[in-house]
């Protein structure tokens, strides 16, 4: 997908790509933490896929009111979640006796599910709406730089009516898909939260565009513009220790993936121009187009479309 888009635009889609990321972790994370919340999304995820591959019951808990029932979700073992998420078995093992005492998921005799009680609470509710918004705001940003004229959407039917459930189905999709990215190129989950909070914090006042003249040649924010990132931002963003912060800090410093300034730490531009965060960048702006893709079939996009001329906005 990269290889079709103008190098700035390609930029400007994983800003926005990695903003939907953390924005997904905020609002399904809970109190969870970080490596937590994504083996939590991946039972999830593991559970409806059977339901959700029968397009009769799939447009049945489309909606936001109709939960499939727990005997029609297929528990998933501790294996399948280690071998989906590349993580270590024990690891996956240890994280899921853990979000089994807290009541987020339950054994089975055939493995792991994440109750109903927990599915259908206000919490749980609360966050496929704020999903559904998130989702909603990406699209907006990525039709107002130019995404959707080289990344095409098909075309179909606009929804009758909101599919919150779906959009929270297939946003999840997409975080499991950029979390399994990241461990891939990364082989560490707080490491790449850790990178991907510190660069939104280095261009968050800058616009989605990267089309400025003092850009060029790179796509990437020089790092002249950019504003440093202290730890203890960087640790309360994703609630971490500050120690801890500081460990991985250290660690991506040495293999040059983050730089310290004397006013705090840069992504710098020449680690995202090669090696795991270009990588990264390519796997990103591919999946966010897939998900995109798939809320066009079920008719959502041309809704919002719609929904966004009628408020004026670009």
């Amino acid at each position: 997908m990269t290889n079709l888009l103008p190098p700035p635009l390609a930029a400007s889609a994983f800003i926005i790509a990695k903003d939907l990321t953390l924005g997904l972790l905020a609002i399904g994370r809970g109190d969870l933490d970080l490596l937590d919340a994504v083996v939590a999304v991946s039972i999830v995820q593991s559970n409806v896929a059977r339901v959700h591959a029968d397009a009769e019951k799939d447009r049945r808990y489309e909606g936001g009111e109709t939960l499939p029932p727990e005997e029609s979700r297929q528990p998933v073992s501790v294996k399948a979640v280690a071998n989906m998420l590349g993580l270590p078995f024990e690891t996956v093992r240890r994280r899921i006796e853990r979000l089994c005492a807290r009541g987020v998921c339950a054994r089975r005799r055939a493995g792991v599910v994440v109750p109903t009680t927990w599915l259908d609470s206000p919490a749980h509710r609360a966050a496929i709406a704020a999903t559904e918004e998130l989702v909603r705001t990406t699209f907006r940003r990525l039709r107002a730089v130019g995404f959707f004229d080289f990344a095409s959407l098909p075309r179909a039917e606009p929804a009758n009516a909101p599919l919150p459930r779906l959009v929270s189905r297939a946003a999840s999709d997409y975080f499991l898909r950029s979390a399994g990215a990241m461990i891939d190129e990364l082989r560490d989950v707080t490491d790449a939260f850790l990178l991907m909070e510190t660069l939104r914090r280095n261009t968050s006042h800058l616009p989605d565009a990267r089309t400025a003249a003092w850009m060029l040649p790179s796509a990437f924010v020089p790092d002249g513009y950019k504003r440093p990132a202290t730890m203890a931002e960087v640790a309360r963003a994703l609630r971490l220790g500050h120690e801890c912060v500081r460990r991985h800090a250290r660690k991506l410093q040495a293999e040059g993936l983050l730089a310290r300034t004397a006013r705090g730490l840069i992504v710098p531009a020449r680690a995202l121009e090669a090696g795991p965060l270009r990588a990264m960048l390519a796997r990103s702006i591919t999946d966010m187009t897939r998900l995109f893709r798939t809320l066009a079939r079920a008719g959502l996009t041309v809704v919002w479309e719609v929904e966004q001329a009628a408020a004026g906005v670009a």
